[in-house]
């Protein structure tokens, strides 16, 4: 896998006593969006690339966790490989599981219809819920607008609210599956404000029936890639002024590396620094239905690369003020700033962390993502370039633990 970075300041070993960072587990990189409040999640079919954690945490299955894949043949008759894999690598890491799909328009089982429909309806997710019950997120029902299902007669069809159908299937869902925030779904909405129209008014249903937890909008690149942002902020905007938290579901750019970076840099920002975003989930990284992967045999995009950057450093401009400590005593990080400026990382054994430094004006003054610590010492100097006096932040992030603290550089 590549993955490079430029030293803008020496590298040597110093005998004073520097500030000192102590990390005693051995891990690979982290997920960009490890410690934010925020997750940034990818598809999965099954088990996930052994190169996943490095990037993402959370998990949505493609396919798998589709009706159709789930019971294709018969009401008694399941296959829940692919979710029983991506639910318990979830379960193993601590990160949330979003189950895609309960009912949808496409890629159902064939068996289903008017007249079975409901009680086949309620039998699956009632199996689900009794399995899984530590689901955090289900798309309950995907793409109402555009692709309703075909059964939804036998669901009460419209009915007296106009989607009676949706209802019948998020009640299912919430008597079965009590621990979990339910989600609609559907994509061409952040790009059309008629689409945002007709979708709050099914959200508005169910938000009267306490059934709706979330609101999902999918961000392929056939919506999103030549629609400006004010357009997309203003519908988001408009979801989230129900209160409820948004949850762009499958998010994907293409166009050639670079063409790819400029649209990252244009439209990512737009939805994960939106207040009312909980979280992304980009569909697909080594793979992509519409071609707009990240990575390829190992390498990454300029995109990816880019990702983790900008969601590295707005975190870090979060931290300046009142930089997030963890407790010392439970913690596998410390740092220190006794005697003169520079940095000693020790490590117990290898692995990789990222390392920034903000300086007075909040700027980053220097960051690096994928910075490689070999066991033992490992001490570096101040950056070289130009520093003005004050107080700057040092903050090191790594899996599953993270420390910042002020200086006074003189």
């Amino acid at each position: 896998m590549e993955r490079t970075f430029r030293w803008k300041f020496g590298f040597r070993r110093l005998n004073s006593v520097l500030p000192v960072i102590i990390a005693t587990s051995m891990v690979s990189a982290a997920p960009i969006a490890e410690g934010s409040s925020k997750f940034l999640g990818n598809i999965t079919n099954g088990d996930p690339p052994s190169n996943f954690a490095e990037y993402w945490n959370q998990i949505t299955l493609e396919n798998g966790g589709k009706w159709g894949s789930v019971q294709p043949s018969s009401q008694n008759g399941f296959n829940w490989g692919q979710t029983d894999a991506a639910y318990d690598y979830c379960k193993s890491k601590g990160w949330p599981y979003k189950h895609h799909c309960f009912v949808w328009g496409n890629q159902q089982p064939a068996w289903v219809n008017n007249g079975n429909a409901r009680a086949a309806v309620e039998n699956y997710i009632k199996t689900y819920g009794s399995k899984y019950p530590a689901t955090e997120l289900i798309d309950v029902v995907n793409e109402p607008l555009h692709a309703p299902a075909p059964y939804r007669e036998g669901l009460g069809g419209n009915g007296s609210t106009g989607w009676d159908w949706v209802v019948t299937v998020f009640q299912f869902a919430r008597h079965y599956c009590p621990a979990s925030k339910l989600i609609l779904n559907d994509y061409g909405i952040v790009n059309d404000v008629n689409a945002t129209r007709r979708y709050l008014e099914i959200i508005r249903i169910l938000q009267d029936k306490d059934l709706i937890d979330g609101i999902g909008v999918q961000a392929h690149c056939f919506n999103i890639e030549g629609t400006s942002t004010s357009t997309i902020k203003r519908n988001l905007d408009s979801l989230a002024s129900t209160g409820l938290p948004v949850y762009p579901s499958e998010f994907d750019l293409t166009g050639d590396e670079n063409t790819q970076l400029d649209r990252y840099k244009t439209y990512f920002p737009v939805f994960w620094e939106h207040p009312a975003v909980a979280g992304v989930t980009l569909w697909g990284y080594t793979h992509n239905w519409k071609g707009g992967t990240i990575m390829s045999g190992g390498r990454e995009y300029a995109a990816l690369k880019w990702l983790r950057t900008y969601v590295d450093s707005l975190e870090l401009k979060m931290c300046v003020t009142s930089p997030v400590t963890a407790d010392v005593s439970a913690s596998s990080i410390r740092i220190s700033f006794p005697g003169r400026q520079g940095i000693r990382i020790i490590m117990s054994s290898s692995q990789k962390l990222s390392l920034s430094i903000i300086d007075p004006t909040g700027r980053i003054f220097f960051h690096t993502p994928t910075l490689t610590c070999t066991r033992g010492d490992n001490i570096f100097s101040w950056p070289r370039q130009s520093a003005c006096r004050g107080v700057y932040a040092v903050v090191a992030k790594g899996a599953g633990f993270r420390d910042a603290r002020k200086t006074l550089f003189k």
